[in-house]
């Protein structure tokens, strides 16, 4: 399947999921019908066969007015809201629920690229980002920090405390000084300058003013959305104020810092290429015991952060999604993963 090739996905869409895509139409729907050949039962309903719901229809619609008049006109029976403030004030009998988002903006530094083949420039630049400005100023505080691994993967990530104190604090003094010491940081950087995911253009003014204020120089780079990921894909820039995938497991988070990336084969990042780095990885991602497996993957972070760590994500939020009073038995709480659970119904 070709990138953006979305005609043939009807006739050559592969899966074992709950519902079949029968017809996609690019930019504005796509209808899903229920897989007869679908492993799954319900045994809280007598093993009741899985989905309940006979199809999917799937509206694209850009303005959020628009949105929120279909919802309340029974054209549609979910939707997301802007912001909890919106979620909030809905009313009118709508059902909202919260649940983590598992992506983030981050800044990516190509660490076989100057400046940031100097450990001291990473780090001066970790030292000047406050997480907490883009939580509160973007997200209205209904968002939280992120280290290495996003806290919306609970424990697998560092505690609050310990990355505002040992691993990634804000400390604007120490990132002058290291600015100071490396002799001045000026460096490029490319993002897509022409999108509304994930809030990237309001992430954008932030980080130019917090490096600002570090004595740190950006010189931007912005390219259209199609460019750009090229320039990512390619490896094709210094550093990258970047948009990322849903990631609901500690794996690639972890291995965008390895020698091979995120996917083994150098492409979108070049990892800082330590040994120590790419053993602590490979055991985190190789443990199959629960417990061991958290222990590893809490140490792989803190090696990376010894080294400076070349991948810095920002912030994920809260996202909120509103049901029609006839949706029964949405889950909530659990992210995308909500999706594989389709025990919901409708009122007839």
């Amino acid at each position: 399947l070709l990138t953006g090739d979305l005609a043939r996905l009807g006739a050559h869409a592969a899966g074992a999921g709950p519902y079949r895509l029968i017809k996609v139409t690019e930019g504005e729907s796509a209808r899903f019908e229920r897989n007869p050949s679908y492993y799954r039962r319900d045994p809280d309903n007598g093993d009741a066969q899985l989905p309940y719901v006979d199809a999917l229809d799937v509206r694209v619609i850009f303005d959020r007015s628009t949105q929120r008049t279909a919802f309340f006109g029974g054209q549609i029976d979910a939707y997301w809201p802007a912001s909890g403030v919106e979620a909030r004030g809905l009313g009118n009998g709508a059902i909202v629920g919260r649940d983590p988002s598992f992506s983030f903006v981050s800044l990516t530094m190509n660490p076989k690229a100057k400046p940031f083949d100097d450990p001291r420039v990473r780090r001066a630049i970790s030292r000047a980002i406050d997480r907490q400005q883009y939580a509160d100023i973007i997200y209205s505080g209904d968002a939280q920090p992120d280290g290495i691994v996003h806290w919306p993967l609970g424990s697998y990530a560092l505690t609050p405390d310990d990355l505002k104190t040992a691993y990634q604090p804000f400390d604007l003094a120490d990132a002058r000084k290291l600015v100071e010491a490396v002799g001045g940081i000026e460096f490029k950087m490319s993002y897509p300058s022409t999108t509304s995911i994930e809030e990237h253009g309001q992430h954008l003014p932030i980080f130019i003013e917090q490096m600002r204020a570090a004595n740190i120089e950006v010189i931007q780079d912005p390219l259209d959305f199609g460019a750009w990921i090229d320039t990512y894909q390619k490896i094709n820039y210094d550093s990258s104020l970047a948009l990322n995938q849903i990631y609901e497991t500690p794996e690639l988070p972890l291995t965008f810092h390895t020698t091979g990336g995120p996917f083994g084969d150098e492409s979108y990042v070049h990892g800082i290429g330590d040994g120590d780095i790419d053993a602590a990885v490979h055991a985190a991602n190789s443990a199959t015991d629960a417990t061991d497996r958290l222990d590893k993957v809490h140490a792989a972070q803190k090696i990376i952060y010894e080294k400076d760590p070349m991948f810095l994500p920002l912030v994920s939020p809260y996202m909120y999604m509103a049901y029609a009073p006839r949706l029964k038995n949405v889950p909530s709480g659990i992210g995308t993963t909500s999706y594989f659970i389709n025990t919901y119904w409708l009122d007839a």
